[in-house]
């Protein structure tokens, strides 16, 4: 009998060929637990893509992913600091809540993709520095899902089972250098539809993630 021992953190990466049928979350779920002795219950998640989803509607309208702590204070601050930068909260849903941390989607419009990026980097910053959350997806076409679990725990949480996607990424962490007890440490990592995952350490601009 094979015997796995932790080594480092489990990747997946599948795209559909033109004209094929769009990929189901449960083959990616189903995909991804095949490594997960790569990984540990300290994170895992998924960034689906949706090429369509950038082409129709409004170019002023995109939505931003966040995790806040249950406060409304919080939530409230978000709002204004949006509002600062001349951008409209149009929908706005808690996705799963965890503990004491949950994950909003916030539809927005904005002028431009320019002063939505600068909105959502004082957003961030604001909330990293007072310990009470981080902005950690926003865009048109890529729609990021993740916490604290094995990748099949995150899967039940969002309903990723039922999703249907272009293309998929997807991560089961084993934490190196970096705290893996909230939600936002985990992958991937994404900002107005790029994704990304990887394995080991990135170590750049003076920190590792």
């Amino acid at each position: 009998m094979m015997r796995y021992e932790p080594s480092g953190c489990g990747i997946l990466g599948i795209l559909r060929k033109k004209d094929s049928r769009r990929i189901r979350g449960e083959e990616v779920v189903r995909a991804i637990e095949r490594v997960r002795y790569r990984g540990s219950d300290k994170g895992a998640g998924f960034a689906v893509f949706n090429l369509e989803e950038g082409s129709v509607g409004s170019n002023h309208r995109y939505y931003v992913k966040i995790f806040v702590e249950k406060d409304p204070g919080v939530l409230a601050e978000v709002f204004r600091e949006l509002a600062a930068y001349g951008v409209r909260v149009v929908s706005h849903s808690v996705e799963v809540c965890s503990k004491n941390i949950c994950s909003h989607r916030l539809g927005v419009e904005a002028s431009s993709t320019t002063i939505l990026k600068k909105a959502i980097m004082k957003l961030d910053t604001l909330l990293w520095i007072k310990g009470v959350g981080k902005v950690y997806s926003a865009g048109r076409s890529v729609d990021v899902y993740k916490g604290v679990g094995y990748p099949g725990d995150i899967a039940r949480l969002y309903g990723i089972h039922n999703i249907e996607g272009d293309m998929w990424l997807a991560h089961t962490r084993q934490p190196t250098n970096s705290p893996g007890h909230y939600p936002y440490w985990s992958h991937p990592f994404a900002t107005f539809d790029i994704a990304i995952v990887h394995n080991g350490d990135l170590s750049s601009f003076g920190a590792n993630i």
